[in-house]
C-alpha cells in the first residue's frame, strides 16, 4: 500500500493559491486515476484507489498547514503503512515557478507542513516531490504563499502539476529511484517546455 500526501489550507479563500500546490496535485491524480469517493477521517480527505494493482490512498489533511503532520500520521499508524511508502507533495519557494523536484528525504527547508511531519513522524528519510512556485522580492512569504499564481505562472504550474502527478505514480509503479532519474534531470523553459538541467 502507498499512501500520496499533497498538502495546503483548506477552504474555499485558499483553493487556488501557491501553498496548495500539493492539494492540487491531489485533486489531479484522483480525477486521473476516477477517484471520486472521498471520506472524512484522521483530520483529513482522504480515498482509496488502484494503480498497477497496488493499493493507494490519496490524502489532503485538513489541520491547515502547520499541523499537516498529525493528519498524515494518523492515516499512515492506521494502515501500518512504511515511511518508504509514503510521498507528500508540496510546493517550495527555493524552486523556480514549474520546476519539479523528487527527493528521497531530507530537512523541511523552513515549509511548516514538512515540519509538522517530520516532528511527528520523528524522521527525515519520507519521499517528497516538491513544485517550485518561485519567491517574491516584494511581499511577505507568508503574503506570497497565500497569494494566488499569476495569469503568466499558469501555464507553468499546471504543467509542473502534471509532471509531479506523473512522477508520483512512477513512484509507485517503479519506485524512487526512477522517478528521481526521470523527472530531475530536467525542468520548464518559461514557455512551458522541458529543458535538460545543467
Amino acid at each position: 500500500m502507498k499512501i500520496l500526501a499533497g498538502l495546503g489550507n483548506p477552504g474555499p479563500k485558499y483553493i487556488n493559491t501557491r501553498h496548495n500546490a500539493g492539494f492540487m496535485v491531489i485533486d489531479y491524480l484522483a480525477q486521473k486515476l476516477a477517484c471520486n469517493s472521498w471520506r472524512q477521517g484522521f483530520l483529513g480527505f482522504y480515498a482509496h484507489t488502484l494503480y498497477q494493482g497496488e493499493k493507494v490512498i490519496l490524502l489532503k489533511p485538513q489541520t491547515f498547514m502547520n499541523e499537516s503532520g498529525r493528519s498524515l500520521v494518523q492515516l499512515a499508524h492506521f494502515y501500518n503503512v512504511d515511511w518508504s511508502n509514503v510521498l507528500v507533495l508540496y510546493d517550495d519557494m527555493d524552486l523556480l515557478p514549474g520546476q519539479v523536484r523528487v527527493r528521497s528525504g531530507g530537512t523541511a527547508g523552513g515549509h511548516k507542513g514538512m515540519e509538522s511531519i517530520l516532528a511527528a513522524s520523528g524522521r527525515e528519510d519520507i519521499p517528497r516531490i516538491k513544485l517550485g512556485i518561485g519567491r517574491s522580492p516584494f511581499t511577505d512569504d507568508k503574503d506570497f504563499v497565500l497569494s494566488c499564481f499569476t495569469k503568466e505562472e499558469g501555464s507553468l504550474i499546471d504543467a509542473a502539476i502534471s509532471r509531479a502527478a506523473d512522477a508520483s505514480l512512477l513512484w509507485i509503479g517503479q519506485g524512487l529511484q526512477k522517478a528521481m532519474n526521470s523527472y530531475n534531470s530536467v525542468s520548464l523553459d518559461p514557455k512551458g517546455g522541458e529543458s535538460v538541467e545543467e
